[in-house]
């Protein structure tokens, strides 16, 4: 009977741990990667000792006291932002417990009753499958969620929740066994043992496939990047050999001017200054302080003057804390989208603001379009007879980015101007 008890109390403060764990890495972002692996043998060391000693009393305060010590030390001794966020962790996993103890005790509402001696055990079980079960929901919602900033669509959420919860409901149903067969009681815990392993097996199979695929994404960010900063160089290159030819010319250019001038012919003079006026037009090149930022509104301004579009930029910003994959994501998205429809009409003109305001960077997009839009939850189309998707998609990943980085996104429009506004933090501490 100690065993199976040491065995239960074991999972359950492990799990518990487990549980805390991962609340603090997702939402406590003062958490240090190089300290993450030496806490935890500590503070599951001490749990193995707290499961090896039976019936220590105040056992409720030791554990808040020991979430206190773990946030404590993963942010650096900050005391007051240790106090807070052990009093929202115990706050919210306390909720998440009740919610799944009254789960497990209503689908094993008619085993009640089997006896005192089985009785204990059977609570214990069943207080083990509600701790499990609130690690899995936490679980499956932080990788769900990292797995949905991917903007991929995979099986693999839904394959791993059913998994879960199959699992979970094998659990319930070898408890509520333990009220007809007196047996399984030296049988369970190891039935228990086999079922955890799986599921953390599971579920440990879940994160690593989420940051493989996380790994993907950063790596084709990378060649994005590479390509845009690439195209970026050698339009710079080819505008300067431009220069280099047109200063060159330049004395004849004003030879020629003068001798239209000269001969009062106003039409060839006004032609020529145009051409030449062209020729220095077209070698303008964008720059900002930061090189992704430059590579991508070059890249656009490029795909602009191939379609005839007018491409205005003001930048006023001097660093940018955000992700490159952010980046691409926000400013990648918009510019397509406002070029694409800005291209279906003559004189089109697409205009770009990015401006530092305190901590906030500003970013504003507005192009305008031919054609009636219609919205629908989100997403955006154009009325045109080949219903082509004017803002849908990339407006809808460019919402979820922003998102994920705490800011906001306002989009206006009305018959000929699209407006995409967006706020996002962009401060040294993110």
């Amino acid at each position: 009977m100690y065993f199976q008890n040491f065995l239960l109390d074991l999972l359950s403060n492990f799990f518990d741990f487990y549980t805390m764990e991962l609340f603090t890495l997702t939402f406590f972002h003062y958490t240090h990667v190089h300290q993450k692996t030496y806490y935890r043998y500590l503070f599951l060391g001490i749990n193995l000792i707290i499961s090896a000693i039976p019936h220590i009393p105040y056992i409720w305060p030791i554990s808040i006291t020991l979430s206190f010590i773990y946030f404590f030390l993963v942010s650096s001794f900050r005391f007051k932002d240790s106090i807070l966020f052990c009093i929202k962790y115990e706050l919210i996993t306390n909720i998440l417990y009740f919610i799944t103890g009254l789960l497990c005790a209503l689908a094993n509402f008619n085993a009640y009753g089997i006896g005192q001696d089985l009785d204990n055990i059977f609570f214990d079980y069943q207080t083990l499958i509600g701790i499990i079960l609130t690690y899995i929901l936490l679980n499956l919602y932080v990788n769900t969620r990292r797995l949905h900033s991917l903007h991929i669509k995979t099986v693999y959420s839904m394959t791993f929740s059913l998994l879960s919860v199959g699992i979970v409901f094998l659990m319930l149903f070898f408890n509520n066994m333990l009220s007809k067969y007196d047996e399984l009681t030296n049988l369970l815990p190891w039935l228990y043992v086999a079922i955890v392993s799986i599921l953390v097996l599971s579920l440990n199979s879940y994160r690593k496939i989420i940051e493989t695929l996380e790994e993907q994404m950063k790596q084709r960010i990378l060649v994005e990047k590479y390509e845009m900063e690439l195209s970026y160089f050698t339009n710079i290159q080819d505008s300067l050999d431009t220069l280099s030819r047109i200063r060159h010319d330049f004395k004849n250019h004003l030879i020629v001017l003068d001798s239209y001038a000269s001969q009062n012919r106003i039409s060839d003079l006004r032609n020529y200054i145009n051409q030449v006026h062209s020729k220095l037009t077209d070698t303008k090149i964008i720059s900002t302080p930061n090189d992704l930022i430059s590579s991508i509104l070059n890249t656009k301004n490029a795909a602009c003057q191939t379609r005839g579009i007018t491409f205005l930029t003001d930048c006023n910003f001097e660093h940018i804390y955000i992700s490159d994959f952010a980046i691409i994501t926000i400013l990648g998205n918009i510019l397509d989208n406002a070029i694409t429809a800005t291209s279906q009409i003559p004189n089109g003109k697409v205009e770009l603001t990015l401006f530092q305001i305190d901590n906030y960077l500003e970013i504003s997009c507005r192009n305008n379009h031919n054609g009636n839009i219609i919205e629908k939850n989100g997403f955006f189309s154009s009325t045109k007879e080949d219903n082509y998707n004017l803002h849908g998609l990339g407006i809808s990943n460019v919402r979820d980015c922003v998102n994920n980085l705490h800011g906001t996104t306002e989009i206006s429009y009305d018959a000929t101007n699209f407006t995409v506004d967006i706020l996002i933090p962009n401060r040294s501490d993110r």
